[in-house]
Order: C-alpha cells, then sequence, then structure tokens
C-alpha cells in the first residue's frame, strides 16, 4: 500500500484503495496499526455461519462475528 502510494510508483491515494480479505482478524488489526486511511471489504460468501464455513474454511479459525467491531480507522 505505501508503494503504490508514493510519488515515484502510481501515486495512488488511500482513499481511493480498498484491500480485500476473507477476514483474518491479526491481518486486519496489523492492517489498522499502520494507521492507513483506505477501504476494507470483507468477503461474507454467506451470511450464515455453517455455510459460510463450508465455503470458506477458514471460518473455522476467523469467524465473522469478531469482525463486527472493526478498527475506527477504516471504512467498510
Amino acid at each position: 500500500l505505501k508503494f503504490l502510494h508514493r510519488e515515484d510508483a502510481a501515486f495512488m491515494s488511500y482513499r481511493n484503495m480498498t484491500v480485500s480479505t476473507c477476514g483474518i482478524i491479526p491481518g486486519i488489526e496489523r492492517l489498522a496499526e499502520e494507521n492507513i486511511p483506505i477501504n476494507l471489504a470483507v468477503s461474507l460468501h454467506a451470511v450464515k455461519d455453517d455455510v459460510r464455513t463450508q465455503l470458506m474454511p477458514v471460518n473455522k479459525a476467523f469467524r465473522f462475528l469478531p469482525l463486527l467491531p472493526l478498527p475506527k480507522n477504516m471504512r467498510v
């Protein structure tokens, strides 16, 4: 992200960047610590937890509900 923001690279505004994730909470928290004003997209694939686990095995380790109190500096 910082590379894309550099003037000698793409010089892209942070506000125009969106990071898509399946909801790996430690990664989201690490990204939040960077304090970069980006957009965050969380791939749900299903709203029912059992269906989401079938479609996305990562849901066994990282459930959707703990994602709800996302860092305040991130827009979803």
